[in-house]
């Protein structure tokens, strides 16, 4: 796959929301972190994301050097006041 295609993720969060979410191998995790914001309205600071039991914790790692792939599986959990959601 050529790393400027675009790559679809399924992102699940809390009470069993899903969404697709359409990004590039080349984007970093802000990137990604700004587009489920647009998505969920869960603010990029107040985001806790996963994929393959990992925490994308890195902002400037690319989606790419994350391993992403098509149809890859995001989880996440929204932080907010007083603990997870």
């Amino acid at each position: 796959m050529n790393n400027s295609e675009p790559i679809s993720v399924s992102l699940k969060g809390a009470n069993n929301a899903q969404y697709t979410i359409i990004t590039d191998l080349n984007e970093t995790v802000a990137d990604f972190k700004k587009k489920v914001e647009e998505k969920t309205h869960a603010r990029m600071e107040h985001q806790k994301l996963a994929y393959k039991g990992k925490a994308l914790s890195k902002d400037d790692v690319t989606l790419k050097d994350a391993e992403f792939i098509n149809c890859a599986t995001v989880h996440m959990m929204a932080v907010v006041k007083g603990g997870l959601f």
